[in-house]
């Protein structure tokens, strides 16, 4: 068995730039070590905090037992990664597994903090509605992105067509529509990969790139000539609906305390702080340009209590982050990709689609987080929050367990093979299940 980050062979530990540069030159020689080494720079931002508050004690619950997980885990074709999973609020289990196979809470802590890519997207939707609950706000997911962004309209003058009348988008695109990824936006490619795009660019401010957000091109209805889709109407997956989400979040909080505060501030005030779910080891990068979409950097154990408090609404010292309303609107499928939406009669049609990570996938999509509803009914329905490198919050609310595996792999796929490895007939979403019921 693989331990200790080691090659097969045996060898000295690796640091995740180490890996990234020889993941990349094992799969591309040595134009991809470049790349790789390049990645790990451009991706990995400052190193965790030293902090181990979230460690899980040392003595777990006893009566489970993970060895289907373990093997899952080594049997998958991710080569090194972590998992963590609580069951009714508590840690059942956690490990490492390929080449971080045996390794401790501090080793972790000290060496596996990295970007978790997309699952930045569930972290901002838990912070907006975090916001919404702050009743001084006033914010809602019915209001208008224009009233938080008052240059929208004039930034993009897009309109759609209403039974013939044109109607401008910003003037009827809600915060829902950001959140639910149904904004109709073409999907653009981040910093470094493309070099003009403002999306993770440190050259561009965070407010600047919201704005240039919303002046992107939403993509043409094809039912109405020279019209693009409505806002709600079509499912578009990228970073432009949450770096607009990202900004409407800021004005939002600073118009109504009259505040200076950046994302970064609304994080650690709304979430990741320690006097809110104090997740010591979660940043946002980079400096001056956070990226809401992707810009999220933890460890397994702070991950693994997001993915508790996505679940219980509770984190930190008894902090109540999401209530029971917001967590139901969190996980209310919102783009029925499975079924279509479908009228009062029984009459489908499909979602459109603009852009998807998960087209192969059985999942619809709720606000900030994908839905897997197994055929098999004696197993949970699943919400998950993905990262593209496999950085994944998983949970059920039916049978009261939540888990967070922890992956940073740049040539897998997190929307493939570490959904897969979730979702599939005996993965680890049924083999978590198993052990929850042996142990009600």
């Amino acid at each position: 068995m693989r331990s200790r980050r080691q090659s097969p062979g045996g060898g000295e530990t690796l640091s995740i730039k180490e890996e990234t540069v020889r993941h990349m030159s094992k799969h591309l020689g040595r134009a991809g070590a470049l790349l790789g080494a390049f990645l790990a720079m451009t991706l990995a931002g400052k190193a965790a905090a030293a902090s181990y508050e979230n460690c899980p004690p040392a003595t777990l619950p006893s009566g489970y037992d993970w060895t289907a997980v373990k093997d899952a885990l080594e049997d998958s074709p991710f080569q090194s990664g972590g998992l963590i999973v609580y069951h009714k609020g508590q840690v059942v289990y956690w490990s490492g597994f390929g080449w971080w196979d045996g390794q401790d809470c501090e080793t972790f802590v000290d060496n596996h903090n990295f970007n978790v890519a997309s699952l930045s997207k569930t972290y901002t939707a838990a912070l907006a509605f975090a916001v919404i609950e702050d009743q001084h706000v006033g914010l809602s997911l019915n209001d208008l992105v224009k009233d938080y962004i008052p240059n929208a309209t004039s930034l993009n003058s897009s309109a759609f067509d209403d039974s013939g009348t044109p109607r401008l988008v910003y003037d009827h695109m809600t915060i829902d529509d950001l959140i639910t990824m149904t904004t109709g936006h073409e999907s653009v490619s981040a910093w470094p990969a493309n070099v003009f795009s403002c999306i993770n660019n440190p050259f561009v401010s965070f407010e600047d790139c919201g704005e240039e957000m919303v002046a992107a091109d939403i993509a043409d209805d094809p039912d109405h000539a020279v019209r693009v889709y409505a806002p709600g109407d079509a499912f578009s997956y990228g970073p432009m609906s949450w770096q607009i989400l990202g900004l409407v979040l800021v004005n939002a909080v600073n118009h109504a305390y009259s505040t200076n505060y950046s994302f970064t501030d609304l994080v650690e005030n709304y979430l990741t702080g320690s006097g809110v779910c104090n997740f010591p080891n979660t940043t946002v990068t980079r400096s001056g340009n956070e990226w809401p979409a992707g810009g999220f950097e933890t460890d397994l154990f702070d991950g693994g209590a997001f993915a508790q408090a996505l679940l219980s609404g509770q984190c930190g010292s008894s902090h109540a982050l999401l209530n029971a309303t917001s967590r139901a609107d969190m996980t209310e499928v919102m783009v029925p990709l499975q079924s279509g939406r479908c009228d009062g009669v029984g009459n489908c049609e499909p979602v459109p689609v603009v852009s998807s990570p998960a087209q192969k996938l059985s999942i619809d999509y709720a606000r900030g987080q994908w839905v897997f509803a197994p055929e098999d009914l004696s197993h949970s329905t699943i919400y998950m929050g993905v990262g593209a490198w496999g950085a994944v919050t998983f949970y059920s609310p039916e049978r009261d367990w939540a888990a967070y595996i922890h992956l940073d792999d740049h040539l897998l796929s997190g929307y493939q093979d570490a959904v897969e490895l979730i979702i599939n007939p005996m993965g680890l979403a049924e083999l978590i299940d198993d052990q929850v019921d042996a142990n009600p």
